[in-house]
């Protein structure tokens, strides 16, 4: 979820590009499936609730 409570996916995958991780989150929109890429940086992934299984995220100019 972005921090206005906007549903941005599914966490399908994890990528691990030596500096940082980046998330693959994907959602349907419509019969289009979206693929958004984002960093696993502290200033993007504002929190983590494991037992929710929900983060919250905010998101850079793009996304």
């Amino acid at each position: 979820y972005s921090l206005t409570g906007d549903y941005i996916g599914e966490v399908t995958s994890i990528v691990q590009t030596g500096s940082n991780d980046v998330y693959v989150v994907k959602r349907m929109d419509g019969t289009t499936e979206i693929e958004v890429l984002i960093p696993a940086l502290e200033s993007v992934v504002r929190e983590v609730d494991l037992d929710q299984r929900v983060m919250r995220v905010d998101l850079p100019e793009g996304l």
